[in-house]
C-alpha cells in the first residue's frame, strides 16, 4: 500500500481596497484574516487613502461578510465621514474585489510552476500591476457607471 503525504501549500488573505482606478490599498495576511487584521488595515493603513464625504475614495462597498459588519469598522468609517454600503446578498457579480482577485489568482495559477510554493512574489507583482488597471469600463458593465468619474 501506498500513502501519500498531505501536504498545504501556504495560505494568505488579500484584504483589498479597489477603486474604478485599479487596485487602492491592500495587505496581505498570512493565514486567514480575522478582526484584528481587518482592524489594523483599516485603521493604520486604508483609512490614509479615504476622505469624507463627498470626496473622492469617501464610499467603501463591502459584502456582507460577518468580518465586514463589524460595529466597531462601522463607528471608525462614520467617524472618518466616510459612507459605508453593503452589498446585496449572494451578488459577487458586484464586487470589483472579487473581480480583482480572481484575476489576481489566475496570474498565481500561470506562474505557479515556476515558483512553486512560493507565490508571494507573484502575489505583490500582480497587485501592483492591478494598481494601475483600469476599472472603470467593468464599473460601467455593472451598473456602477453614473458613480465613475
Amino acid at each position: 500500500m501506498h500513502r501519500r503525504v498531505f501536504s498545504r501549500d501556504p495560505r494568505y488573505s488579500v484584504l483589498l481596497a479597489v477603486t474604478q482606478w485599479g487596485v487602492l490599498d491592500y495587505d496581505v495576511v498570512h493565514g486567514a484574516a480575522d478582526g484584528n487584521d481587518m482592524w489594523t488595515w483599516l485603521a493604520t493603513s486604508l483609512m490614509e487613502h479615504m476622505s469624507r464625504w463627498p470626496g473622492p475614495n469617501s464610499v467603501l462597498i463591502m459584502d456582507g461578510a460577518g468580518i465586514h459588519r463589524n460595529l466597531a469598522f462601522r463607528y471608525l468609517l462614520a467617524g472618518m465621514g466616510v459612507v459605508v454600503v453593503f452589498l446585496p446578498a449572494y451578488s459577487p457579480w458586484l464586487n470589483i474585489a472579487e473581480l480583482a482577485i480572481n484575476v489576481i489568482k489566475g496570474d498565481i495559477r500561470k506562474n505557479r510552476a515556476h515558483v512553486g510554493n512560493d507565490v508571494l512574489p507573484v502575489l505583490f507583482e500582480s497587485l501592483a500591476r492591478r494598481g494601475r488597471l483600469r476599472l472603470r469600463s467593468k464599473l460601467m458593465d455593472i451598473g456602477y457607471g453614473q458613480y465613475c468619474l
